[in-house]
């Protein structure tokens, strides 16, 4: 099948964390988790897409070149179980996976954390220099079944 989300990224420079993850009993894949770069109260922290599925495979960051905290932008998965795993952004292929793939259902999870603590994987709270608010929006899902 194939989601999509529209969706504004917190403000990740101090902390926050929005998430559009898919869970199966252990195995994650996450299609964007803000603020996940060693760049505490840059600008890259809202520039980056950090797209992962556990299936042994790395991270992949990329840098995108436009903050995604300032606007709405489509985050988009397509899931062929057992088969690929494909992400985009506004419409551009951004990481594809073909090996190790789940053949579960997924429950989708959008969710906004503050990181506390993570040794330099991510972004965390500084309240003094940046006390929010944080907000992540999301203006519609979409899912779709392929044939």
């Amino acid at each position: 099948g194939y989601i999509q989300f529209m969706a504004k990224m917190p403000d990740s420079r101090y902390g926050a964390w929005g998430g559009l993850w898919f869970l199966d009993g252990g195995y994650e894949i996450d299609l964007q988790e803000s603020g996940t770069c060693n760049c505490q109260g840059s600008d890259l922290a809202n520039r980056t897409l950090a797209m992962h599925v556990w299936n042994g495979s790395s991270q992949v960051k990329v840098d995108t070149g436009m903050d995604l905290s300032a606007g709405y932008h489509v985050y988009g998965m397509e899931y062929i179980p057992g088969k690929s795993i494909k992400m985009y952004l506004d419409g551009k292929q951004m990481a594809s996976w073909t090996s190790n793939i789940a053949t579960g259902a997924f429950e989708i999870i959008v969710g906004l954390q503050m990181a506390q603590n993570t040794t330099g994987w991510h972004t965390t709270v500084d309240p003094v220099n940046h006390p929010g608010p944080f907000e992540l929006d999301v203006n519609q899902v979409q899912v779709y079944k392929l044939p």
